[in-house]
């Protein structure tokens, strides 16, 4: 019988599509305004300019909202994720949580820029061309995460293949 979903996580072609898909998703949505919004604004600053300040000031009063209203829990919750993520990925070797690990841990840290990037929104007051630059910078800094998200991933891969020779050799 032909086994089509492994739950292996690195061996597992879901995993690898799920990664890409978490990734080109993080990167297309940056501070909840999609980047063709942002491209369409910088072509058509009268037409679209206005609907891509609104969008990125209604989701930065969300992240400011979240922000200062539970602070304390979202700080010992994450702490307490990424801690049991990493005593399961590098004492234990447990391969699910290394997967979670690689995917989760940027993720957390490109959130953390969009809740610095809302807060300096609401702040400085920035809309027009300064907003989308900064939109644009925040979606390259996104990328950068992802590309390091996946490159981890292809590490614990080749760990785990490089353990595996050492242990079974080849005859």
């Amino acid at each position: 019988m032909v086994d089509y979903l492994h739950l292996e996580s690195f061996n597992s072609i879901w995993f690898w599509i799920f990664l890409a898909l978490t990734w080109s998703a993080r990167s297309h949505w940056t501070l909840g305004v999609p980047f063709d919004a942002v491209v369409r604004a910088d072509r058509d600053p009268d037409r679209w300019g206005p609907s891509v300040d609104t969008l990125a000031r209604v989701h930065a009063k969300r992240y400011d909202h979240v922000v200062r209203n539970v602070p304390i829990t979202l700080v010992t919750l994450s702490a307490f994720v990424v801690t049991a993520l990493l005593t399961a990925s590098f004492v234990f070797w447990i391969e699910i949580a290394q997967a979670v690990l690689v995917t989760a841990v940027p993720l957390m840290i490109v959130t953390w820029g969009e809740i610095r990037l809302a807060r300096r929104v609401l702040v400085e007051d920035i809309e027009g061309s300064p907003l989308r630059r900064r939109l644009v910078w925040r979606r390259f800094i996104n990328q950068l995460w992802g590309v390091a998200s996946i490159s981890s991933a292809a590490g614990f891969v080749v760990i785990d293949v490089l353990s595996r020779r050492v242990v079974e050799p080849i005859l």
